[in-house]
């Protein structure tokens, strides 16, 4: 027996409850503890009678506070004291006779009455003159405000006909100026042909009337015609120089009016009223010059076809100078094709920067041009474009790769001569580009991959 005695468990020995961990602090009696633990127990488990979620005794009263579904009484003490509690909020809202409540059809007329569902019905009755007042009263000033509307709306109609004439009248002055450019162009292709020519007759005139030791001297006849080749070389170069400040005005006014165009939408009148209104101004004080014209002429024959294009800036200095004073902000490239019969696309670069690379970048874009086998392509534009600004130390080249927006205006099909132009106003810094080799000889270049 008392081999067994430490194996034996007294029904009198004090023990701690099983619900300690819960808060219980109890010391009970071994024989005692099934009945506290099922009855007395404050850290018991028990099952809320409403919602009958598993709550600690201790914490049911302050359960019950919150449970959704305790039973409470309306607050308007209207009768109802056994509704669910996630159920009273609508009863009080739409059910609730005492709830007090706005006029039901005139309050947002001006009534000011408030009362109970039976008080209401009784004010329905009673203030029927008075709602009658009240409505025709919102329906003089419905009215009114009618007649103000339909007043603005023949006010904005009016300035939008004069608008759209005005659009008209700029898109006539626009195709104008465009065939106007043409025809400048065309003649003076034929006076530098000309010009060619006649000094390719002088020269060999003033080799035959050279003065040697062992050559007679030329007739007179001869000499006064070398004189009369040089006045009219000199006339053609002189008429050759005002057809290119013609070409030059005209060709800056087109390019400011289809830049507009194309950037505003022609949607907004005070924008267009502004942006010819900058152009025309900038016509007027613009200095006369040939830099994008000359460039275009003479690199006419160099047009790419294989989506690659090598594009050689000359003259930098003066070119990045012009920039910094608005004469020529940016410069076109020739056209070039991804293939044969692909997109065409030219290059535009700001010297001086552009949007946010102003006064501290160049910034370099791309505009995809209308071409003559745009129907049989796909759209928008989706190729892989590449800037390169090339070192010619062929160190290290500048850099920027990226793929077209397929939701931007700039890459879907052009309606116009070409669209808006897209790319990296950041492209270079001017501090770095006088390092290594990126300009040298005055000259740089930029080169465009696609594919």
């Amino acid at each position: 027996m008392l081999a067994d005695l430490q194996k034996h468990a007294c029904p009198f020995e004090k023990v701690e409850c099983v619900n300690k961990n819960k808060g219980c602090k109890a010391i009970i009696l071994r024989c005692q503890l099934p009945s506290h633990i099922d009855k007395k127990c404050l850290y018991r488990e028990v099952q809320c009678q409403f919602c009958l979620r598993e709550v600690l005794e201790i914490h049911l009263d302050k359960h019950h506070e919150k449970c959704s579904k305790f039973l409470i009484e309306c607050e308007n003490n209207c009768g109802v004291n056994s509704l669910p509690r996630d159920q009273m909020e609508e009863h009080i809202n739409l059910h609730c006779p005492l709830k007090i409540r706005y006029c039901r059809y005139f309050h947002h007329l001006g009534c000011e009455f408030q009362g109970t569902e039976e008080q209401i019905k009784e004010h329905d009755k009673d203030f029927y003159n008075k709602h009658l007042e009240l409505s025709g009263q919102h329906a003089e000033r419905t009215e009114h405000e009618l007649q103000t509307l339909k007043k603005k709306i023949a006010i904005l109609e009016e300035k939008n006909r004069q608008f759209e004439n005005h659009v008209k009248e700029q898109n006539e002055v626009i195709s104008s100026v465009r065939e106007t450019l043409s025809t400048q162009q065309v003649k003076l292709m034929k006076v530098e042909e000309f010009i060619v020519n006649q000094n390719k007759t002088v020269e060999e005139l003033m080799k035959k009337g050279g003065k040697t030791t062992d050559e007679p001297e030329l007739p007179l006849a001869v000499l006064k015609m070398v004189d009369d080749l040089r006045e009219q070389l000199e006339g053609h170069s002189k008429k050759m120089k005002s057809l290119e400040n013609e070409s030059a005005v005209k060709a800056y006014t087109l390019q400011e009016k289809k830049d507009f165009s194309l950037s505003s939408g022609l949607s907004v009148p005070g924008s267009l009223e502004q942006r010819i209104g900058a152009g025309e101004s900038s016509v007027a004080w613009h200095d006369v010059r040939l830099a994008e014209h000359e460039l275009r002429l003479s690199i006419l024959d160099q047009c790419s076809y294989d989506g690659t294009f090598v594009w050689k800036i000359e003259n930098y200095s003066r070119r990045f100078q012009e920039a910094i004073v608005n004469k020529t902000p940016s410069l076109y490239s020739p056209p070039f094709y991804t293939s044969r019969f692909g997109y065409k696309m030219c290059a535009r670069v700001y010297l001086n920067g552009d949007g946010s690379g102003k006064g501290t970048h160049v910034s370099v874009f791309i505009s995809v041009m209308r071409g003559e086998y745009d129907a049989v392509l796909p759209w928008p534009f989706s190729k892989k474009i590449t800037l390169k600004l090339l070192d010619q130390n062929h160190l290290e080249d500048i850099t920027e790769t990226f793929r077209p927006d397929r939701n931007s205006s700039s890459f879907m099909r052009p309606r116009a001569d070409m669209n808006i132009a897209s790319g990296c106003p950041k492209f270079c810094t001017h501090l770095r580009l006088q390092t290594n080799g990126y300009v040298k000889e005055n000259t740089m270049f930029i080169k465009v991959i696609v594919n």
